[in-house]
């Protein structure tokens, strides 16, 4: 089935039984649910049933989400857009029963020359060969060619971008400066700012709060009316056994009202100045 790009548009939009936007794009077809202050993205496989004989109960989440309709024609026009790429790519699907690291392979698909994606039944990822993964910077590279599929795929779309499509090199990028800040710097002679990369940003935050308390469980409160009471630790440290050493840091609890408790990159960071400290059972003048 030929697709065009240029033919998801706004003009182009049908409405689902129950009143959803949508728009097919090949044998899927894709629908803007209304969630929060934001739309989510839900798919269905289309069938010999027209779009507007089916309801939102027969779509899936896909787990994107965008603000508003317009940038819901503009991510499923991207999808084309993928779609049109990977025809010219030439990917193909190969038989294996090769090991990894996530168990044995169940096939594989083969981007390129050397460079291979191996599903598994739990997990999977890719097998870069040697001269391939040569050529993806040391900042980069797994030495032994192996990339599991929930980050470090990124690794090898950034550095064998031309196995990949505009739209993985961009999650790539996204994927990398989030979760590998100082290889991205490295390879990309660059310094992220606050705000584009979580880790790099978290990692500020953790120094920046190494001393004050810091939320690791919290629970609504059925003793106080409208607070969430919190347990809280010297830099959120955890206790545990960590490389043969026990950790038991002391822990305080917290009262903090319900509408401001909201969780950040590190966690909740109380203020002893407005966060009343209790002792569990003790009754409080409240």
């Amino acid at each position: 089935m030929t697709i065009d790009p240029q033919q998801i548009t706004i003009e182009n939009l049908k409405l689902t039984k129950d009143g959803y936007s949508a728009l097919v794009l090949g044998n899927t077809v894709y629908a803007a649910v209304g969630f929060r202050d934001e739309i989510d993205v839900r798919d269905a496989y289309l069938r010999s049933k027209p779009v507007e004989e089916m309801t939102i109960d027969e779509f899936t989440r896909s787990g994107t989400y965008v603000k508003d309709i317009p940038s819901f024609v503009a991510d499923i026009r991207d999808r084309a857009e993928h779609k049109v790429q990977l025809a010219r790519l030439g990917r193909y699907e190969e038989r294996s029963e090769i090991r990894t690291p996530w168990g044995t392979s169940q096939g594989c698909t083969v981007y390129g020359d050397g460079v291979k994606f191996h599903s598994t039944s739990g997990h999977g990822g890719f097998k870069v060969f040697s001269k391939q993964n040569k050529a993806i910077p040391e900042a980069y590279r797994n030495a032994d060619g192996w990339y599991e599929e929930d980050s470090e795929w990124a690794k090898v779309a950034g550095g064998l971008p031309h196995l990949f499509t505009e739209r993985e090199l961009r999650m790539a990028d996204k994927t990398l400066r989030n979760w590998y800040p100082d290889a991205y710097e490295e390879v990309n002679n660059v310094v992220l700012q606050p705000g584009e990369s979580r880790k790099k940003d978290e990692r500020i935050l953790r120094d920046r709060h190494l001393k004050d308390w810091i939320v690791i469980a919290a629970s609504t409160s059925d003793t106080y009316e409208g607070m969430v009471e919190c347990v809280a630790t010297v830099g959120g440290v955890r206790g545990g056994r960590y490389n043969g050493v026990e950790i038991n840091p002391e822990e305080k609890n917290f009262l903090v009202p319900k509408d401001e408790y909201k969780v950040g990159l590190i966690g909740f960071v109380i203020d002893p100045d407005r966060h009343q400290e209790f002792t569990k059972g003790a009754t409080l003048g409240m």
